[in-house]
């Protein structure tokens, strides 16, 4: 995004965006993906688990990669009109 075509007001909002973003980072992806992967860790194995798309998919992928276990999981697709 090149900030010089962007008004002076509209920079000033998209800063304070990215710093909110910058800021909540950890609790939106690392704090999750940690917290999902610790309990996967404490389940049975043999118990299949299931999540929907977005980002419960999103968490459930990484955390299955960060928790180092072998569960068997299922993503529901999108529905489709």
């Amino acid at each position: 995004m090149d900030y010089n075509k962007i008004h002076k007001k509209k920079r000033e909002w998209i800063y304070v965006c990215d710093k909110l973003r910058d800021s909540l980072f950890y609790y939106d992806i690392d704090h999750p993906i940690r917290e999902i992967g610790d309990w996967m860790r404490k389940i049975d194995e043999n118990i299949p688990m299931v999540c929907d798309v977005g980002n419960n998919e999103f968490w459930i992928s990484r955390a299955y990669i960060y928790a180092g276990i072998k569960i068997e999981f299922y993503i529901q697709e999108p529905l489709v009109h």
